[in-house]
């Protein structure tokens, strides 16, 4: 590598060198922006130090290693490291809010492509004391970290940020804090910790209420009411949530709307209201739809489906639970993907269709531990129990229901304590 290094033109080398932050490869623009000069790459493709495909150049890894070490023994390797942090900050923001609009999966894929980027910048924020960008960049990446299931990574990284000592207090450092609460309370969530989801939230809404930001404090009362309902506290919730829903409508922002109306149907679905609930879902459904939202439609059509279960409509549940699962798969989102398999083997084993049951059971019950999404996994686990139940192997019945229960205990999770306990 010296050898080759050492043939290099002047402008190729300094080039060469600062290609090494990049993680997984990068961008023309991204080169461009943080590199400061992209006439070089061609001539580095062209000596086998760099490849080209689909628009991106790469790096063996051994190669970028050492251009690494060619960075670092520089004096511009401060600037380019925090360059690299600006760009790909500046990239996740930008994609922060079309993560709920129409082009989501492309906004997903993106991310996805620059994940390596993304972590190597959040690494460089914390190392360097960056607490305002780490704040910001945690934050803005915390829907694409639950809907691609890095749920545990992308709470250590959330937690990090929120641990670390500010240097100063300013709207600007609690607008970075109330987003980064908004996404350790979701992914919480999603570990089944309600009481930590509820105190994250009652946090950033107490932030929100002192910044000059409605929307933002509509999306934290929601949150709240979605924490409230989770523990059980269903006065609380629809309080709350019919907050978030006449603050938004203040702001003529219907569109927002449908998150807290789709809550609001959850609500009435766990209460035995199924008409309300329909009414509710439906508005809901109806919004995303409009606005093509895909994550949104999916997510309503999968409620739409276990209140027809409920209401004993099979054919009906069957055809949302799938339209919602093929939506699902096409944005590569994991996370909702595991509740709408176990949904999916619910039915089937109320309609004594035991093998297919087991077979969406099963998928939905390695995907939730494959992710780290625990509710879900237990959630699968009783329904597998009633499935060996029903197959009459009472002793794997008995086992996976005891497991379940284990782990809703773990979870504190009463309400679904005393569904497997029945």
């Amino acid at each position: 590598m010296n050898w080759s290094y050492d043939l290099l033109e002047a402008r190729e080398r300094t080039l060469f060198a600062r290609l090494g932050v990049f993680v997984d490869g990068c961008t023309v623009d991204a080169v461009q922006k943080v590199c400061g000069d992209a006439e070089a790459l061609a001539q580095l493709a062209g000596k086998s130090l760099l490849t080209l495909e689909d628009r991106r150049y790469t790096m063996l890894e051994t190669i970028r290693e050492y251009a690494l070490e060619r960075l670092g023994e520089s004096e511009a390797a401060n600037e380019i490291h925090a360059r690299h942090l600006s760009y790909f900050l500046h990239l996740a923001e930008g994609a922060e809010p079309e993560l709920t609009k129409p082009q989501q999966m492309v906004w997903l894929d993106c991310l996805e492509r620059e994940h390596h980027n993304l972590r190597a910048a959040l690494r460089w924020a914390l190392e360097t004391g960056e607490v305002e960008k780490l704040l910001r960049l945690s934050g803005a990446l915390w829907r694409f970290w639950q809907r691609r299931g890095y749920l545990s990574n992308g709470l250590e990284w959330l937690q990090t940020a929120l641990n670390l000592e500010p240097t100063r207090s300013d709207a600007t450092l609690a607008a970075g804090r109330a987003k980064a609460l908004t996404g350790v309370g979701w992914l919480l969530r999603d570990f089944g910790d309600f009481t930590g989801m509820k105190n994250c939230f009652e946090e950033c809404l107490a932030l929100c209420e002192h910044l000059e930001d409605k929307s933002k404090l509509a999306f934290a009362l929601y949150s709240v009411g979605y924490a409230n309902f989770l523990i059980g506290d269903l006065k609380g919730s629809i309080q709350t949530i019919e907050e978030s829903i006449s603050l938004y409508r203040a702001l003529s922002d219907e569109v927002s709307a449908a998150l807290p109306l789709f809550m609001l149907g959850r609500i009435a679905t766990s209460q035995g209201d199924y008409e309300r609930a329909q009414r509710c879902l439906m508005a809901s459904f109806e919004i995303e739809r409009k606005r093509g939202a895909p994550f949104g439609v999916a997510r309503t059509l999968g409620n739409l489906g276990e209140l027809a279960i409920y209401r004993g409509e099979y054919a009906r549940a069957e055809s949302y639970l799938e339209q919602s699962q093929s939506i699902l798969n096409e944005l590569g989102e994991r996370q909702l993907s595991t509740w709408v398999l176990t949904k999916r083997g619910e039915l089937a084993w109320r309609q004594d269709d035991l093998v297919q049951a087991r077979s969406f059971l099963d998928a939905g019950l390695r995907l939730s531990q494959e992710i780290g999404y625990r509710w879900n996994t237990a959630y699968a686990l009783t329904y597998l129990g009633l499935v060996a139940l029903s197959e009459g192997d009472l002793q794997r019945a008995e086992s996976l229901c005891e497991d379940s229960l284990a782990l809703f205990r773990e979870l504190e999770s009463e309400q679904d304590i005393a569904q497997t306990q029945r």
